[in-house]
């Protein structure tokens, strides 16, 4: 069985697209960002090809102009990090977990966050989502990012059912992609960002249908205010990229832990 199981993660790394990311100098790498779904039925491209740069713990963004002169913006992330003070929720969980254990937990959170965001891009993408390929795609994922062994139970079960409560959220609203994984600058405010999933959905309850942006978010403890300060940055640059199609409303998802046997 976990010769079976070391099979399925070297086919699943294989079938992966190799990393477009380049080093430029230690530490620091840049990459041309496509977004991973575009609507170009419904959104016209913007016109300038958009760049991320990382590097010790900061990402930025460029483009150029019409002179070839590139023009830099921070991430949204990273204004947050550098203007709001931190949560003391946050300051309480890293007292109760000490430093080594707060930033094992830290790093471990993160990739299971960025495990998780792959899943629901599939998903949402594709419409469909092959649960038996999950214990090969976990495995890969591990491969490639040096992850303990742990990682693995801990993740296997949580991610089948969150995928399951995601795909129940996108039955429940009618979410329709209008993209997937976007970078976008706001050329008048100079900031820019990724944003998870622009998308038009029907509230349920009284059919009204509208533009909006989903933000998703790992994390079960609630939403914070930077959150919302994110989501609302996000919102006016993509307005201001696409004002023929605004959005209207903005929210976090995030799945919770199942109260009974239905997502």
């Amino acid at each position: 069985m976990e010769s079976e199981m070391k099979n399925a993660a070297l086919s699943a790394l294989m079938e992966q697209e190799p990393a477009k990311a380049m080093e430029i100098a230690p530490g620091m790498t840049v990459e041309e960002m496509t977004a991973l779904f575009f609507d170009a039925s419904a959104l016209r491209e913007p016109p300038h090809k958009i760049y991320q740069l990382n590097g010790n713990g900061h990402r930025y963004y460029y483009r150029y102009d019409e002179q070839g002169e590139p023009h830099f913006y921070p991430s949204v992330t990273t204004l947050l990090k550098q203007t709001m003070p931190t949560s003391p929720f946050l300051i309480e969980w890293m007292i109760k977990n000490g430093t080594e254990g707060s930033t094992e937990k830290r790093d471990l959170a993160a990739a299971y966050g960025t495990f998780m965001h792959a899943q629901f891009e599939t998903l949402i993408i594709n419409r469909r989502y092959n649960f038996d390929n999950v214990p090969g795609v976990l495995l890969a994922y591990m491969e490639q990012n040096n992850l303990p062994e742990k990682f693995y139970g801990d993740s296997l079960t949580k991610i089948r059912k969150d995928v399951c409560a995601f795909a129940q959220f996108v039955k429940d609203y009618n979410v329709r992609p209008l993209a997937v994984e976007i970078a976008l600058v706001h050329p008048d405010y100079h900031y820019a960002g990724m944003v998870d999933l622009p998308c038009v959905m029907t509230d349920p309850k009284t059919g009204e249908t509208f533009p909006a942006i989903v933000d998703f978010k790992s994390g079960r403890k609630g939403f914070y205010e930077e959150h919302e300060i994110q989501l609302h940055l996000y919102k006016d640059m993509w307005n201001v990229n696409f004002p023929a199609l605004p959005v209207s409303r903005v929210f976090n998802f995030s799945p919770k832990d199942w109260r009974g046997v239905k997502p």
